[in-house]
């Protein structure tokens, strides 16, 4: 197999430009993670989002990709319900009421979102190898969580971006309305 790869070292391969490198380590083996423990050190890196989201142990909610084309809500309901139950699924679909390879699945209990994270995770699903990963929480439920003054200065600012009273804003403080 090396000498195969080494022949398509620094070539093309149809308009692809092919470099071959030498193998430097996964970063578990550079953190020093011993081998019985990498899985939970993927699982780990995966279960927070990068962008300081919620985790699927908070909220029991995922976000499902590389989903087929033509799968149902059906299908899909059955295939994760394996694992408990679940309080709601979401499969956006295009114009043409075909699904977008991606969906939302909402887990009753966080801790059944935490084993499909790690039991479905790149298994096949109607032959496709399907990516789960933890999903920001929806709207709804971050409005729950807001204060009442948050709530009030979110009105106050969408009150000031009104077209009627930016003219209040240019005036002097000698002006005299009539």
């Amino acid at each position: 197999d090396l000498r195969k790869a080494l022949k398509f070292d620094k070539k093309y391969m149809g308009t692809r430009y092919v470099e071959v490198f030498r193998d430097t380590g996964t970063k578990a083996e550079k953190e020093g993670v011993p081998q019985n423990n990498r899985k939970n050190f993927c699982f780990n890196r995966d279960l927070q989002h990068e962008g300081g989201g919620s985790t699927a142990a908070e909220s029991g909610r995922l976000f499902v990709r590389n989903l087929p084309y033509d799968c149902t809500d059906e299908e899909l309901k059955e295939h994760f319900e394996k694992l408990g139950p679940i309080s709601s699924l979401d499969l956006p679909r295009t114009k043409q009421n075909k699904t977008k390879g991606i969906a939302y699945v909402t887990y009753l209990f966080p801790e059944h979102a935490i084993s499909a994270t790690n039991t479905l995770t790149f298994k096949p699903f109607k032959g496709r190898l399907i990516h789960i990963i933890p999903s920001n929480k929806t709207e709804e439920e971050e409005e729950e969580e807001e204060s009442f003054k948050s709530k009030k200065d979110k009105k106050l600012k969408q009150a000031l971006t009104d077209a009627r009273s930016w003219n209040t804003l240019f005036l002097n403080q000698n002006a005299v309305s009539d």
